[in-house]
């Protein structure tokens, strides 16, 4: 609850739309009015394959990096440019 002063002085109270009736009456998530009691059963199944997604995800870019130093020497000799025309690439 927000506190505003109106134009005569008195204090009113301003209730905003976030505070519901439900999240005053002592829900487990105030912020939202939500029992977190009942998660959806298939959301705690998905972790693992969202973990091992990212994982994946993590390691293909890692790879990706690092092939672009194992390059350059083939780069400068087949391509007959310096190292300078390399490293702008």
């Amino acid at each position: 609850m927000t506190e505003a002063t109106g134009a005569t002085g008195a204090t009113e109270e301003i209730r905003l739309p976030s505070q519901s009736a439900t999240a005053q009456q002592g829900s487990r998530d105030p912020d939202h009015g939500t029992d977190h009691t009942q998660l959806n059963p298939r959301a705690e199944n998905s972790t693992p394959l969202s973990l091992a997604s990212a994982a994946f995800s993590f390691f293909v870019a890692g790879v990706n990096d690092g092939s672009i130093g194992a390059v350059i020497p083939f780069l400068i000799r087949d391509y007959k440019v310096s190292s300078a025309v390399v490293s702008s690439m």
